[in-house]
């Protein structure tokens, strides 16, 4: 469906384009039939073009994808990132050896 899809909206003629709607339309309704004998529900976002691209589902603004519902914990850049508060002895002698 996605290379009829992909072929539809770029077709060089007005027959080409035809030809892939038709085409379109053709697995769409086979997908129907499909889901209609086995019950399971339609995921129409995997027959958008975008996830066909390779890119899947783009993420949400805030840089959670809609997909992942928990996403993993926010871990240190590196294994140095360690805070030591200066108002601890650690804190004075780490100060003192800079």
């Amino acid at each position: 469906m996605h290379a009829a899809k992909r072929d539809a909206a770029t077709a060089p003629d007005a027959i080409s384009r035809k030809r892939a709607e038709r085409e379109v339309r053709e697995a769409q309704g086979a997908s129907r039939d499909f889901t209609a004998q086995t019950g399971r529900p339609r995921q129409s976002y995997r027959e958008q073009l975008h996830f066909a691209d390779g890119k899947g589902v783009q993420p949400r603004p805030n840089g959670v994808s809609p997909s992942m519902k928990n996403p993993p914990p926010k871990t240190p850049r590196s294994g140095l990132d360690i805070r030591i508060p200066r108002s601890t002895a650690l804190g004075t002698e780490v100060r003192a050896a800079r």
